[in-house]
């Protein structure tokens, strides 16, 4: 936790432009807090709360950048009084958060951190600047177990003439600001528009990410895609939204793959797959393909992309791996895939394991019959 001494914190402040004066402040709110709470929290982070609030209360809300300041307004109601209070929330299970804690939380960060500037909120009637100071409760009178007293986000209160909307400005860096806004599709991907359900296989740009509700929360190195979670999958996160559970979202990929009849979405996979490379667990879901068109899909595919005659193999078909080869058919490799996953995926193709071919005595010698009289004694090399 960064600590400024009063005169090293103004100066800190200076160092970015702020877009007006700081008005006089008439009231104040303050939360003690632990210096160790939400340590994993970045300023990007905070920036994204502050951004994800904004959009939750009006979806055309303006988020730039420029001389030094990062800018938020929306058209919304406004913050009411209830806003300021931890567990409040007047959200829905269409909309992140529902603690409560999310801006109180993004504007502890950011006035912890020496990479963040002034933050100050003007909203319907009234505005706010939040800062952290370090206090002893009752000036030392409260028992402490150190001397550095209790960090307190401070609410310093104004009055404000607005009647509409909500505007936060913080003075940060552009690259600050352009890693916030990066993190919203429906910021930084012109025309972007919400799946039904928002849930999606994205195909493009960097792979690997994992947004909910088109709100970035995670990045998973070594995925082939990168995937739009519904919003209702944000009880998926913990507390301080900063971990997914694991399980729950190896079972999310997995269901909005496992579905797909999207031809680009299978092309990808089966090449990667076919050409030897492997897969991470949340996306290893062949096994997962049920429904009827999602396997017909399947079928397309290897119809236009697979010889017509080809097979696959394990060990122990060694025998059949070279009759069928002698025939003219092609052999394919999955050697990434574990072995019920290799099954699974050559079943969703239509392709068949190798298997020797049982030959009877009587189709072996058939047509190659010798015969000869009862009691006389067979020919030479005859065969009966």
């Amino acid at each position: 936790m960064d600590d400024f001494p009063p005169a090293e914190l103004a100066e800190h402040h200076s160092t970015f432009s702020s877009a007006t004066a700081e008005p006089a402040s008439v009231d104040t709110l303050a939360y003690p807090i632990s210096p160790e709470y939400v340590k994993s929290w970045t300023p990007v982070r905070a920036l994204c709360e502050l951004i994800a609030n904004a959009l939750d209360e009006d979806p055309g809300a303006r988020v730039e950048w420029a001389d030094g300041v990062l800018t938020i307004s929306d058209d919304g109601p406004g913050i009411p009084e209830e806003g300021l209070v931890l567990g409040y929330s007047t959200k829905t299970d269409a909309q992140i958060g529902q603690f409560g804690e999310g801006k109180k939380l993004a504007c502890l960060v950011l006035a912890r951190s020496p990479e963040v500037g002034q933050l100050r909120y003007d909203t319907v009637g009234y505005g706010f600047t939040p800062v952290v100071e370090r206090r002893r409760l009752l000036n030392g009178i409260v028992p402490s177990r150190s001397a550095d007293g209790t960090e307190v986000l401070v609410y310093r209160l104004h009055r404000s003439d607005r009647t509409r909307g909500t505007v936060v400005t913080v003075a940060c860096s552009e690259d600050l600001a352009d890693q916030a806004i990066g993190r919203f599709r429906a910021l930084s991907e012109p025309g972007y528009q919400p799946p039904q359900g928002n849930r999606t296989c994205v195909l493009t740009g960097q792979t690997g990410r994992i947004w909910i509700g088109g709100v970035l929360v995670t990045t998973m190195l070594g995925l082939l895609a990168s995937y739009d979670l519904p919003l209702d999958a944000k009880g998926l996160q913990n507390r301080d939204r900063t971990v997914i559970e694991a399980g729950a979202l190896r079972d999310a990929v997995r269901a909005i793959l496992a579905d797909s009849e999207d031809q680009q979405i299978i092309d990808r996979f089966a090449q990667h797959v076919l050409n030897g490379g492997k897969l991470r667990e949340p996306e290893q879901y062949f096994t997962d393909i049920r429904l009827p068109r999602a396997r017909a899909a399947w079928r397309t595919w290897a119809r236009t992309h697979l010889p017509a005659l080809c097979f696959y193999t394990t060990s122990g078909n060694e025998e059949a791996k070279l009759d069928l080869a002698d025939k003219g058919y092609t052999e394919l490799a999955a050697t990434g895939l574990p072995h019920e996953q290799l099954w699974a995926f050559m079943d969703r193709l239509g392709v068949e394991i190798a298997r020797t071919r049982r030959v009877h005595h009587y189709e072996r010698t058939r047509d190659k019959t010798t015969w000869f009289p009862y009691g006389s004694s067979p020919p030479p090399n005859a065969t009966c």
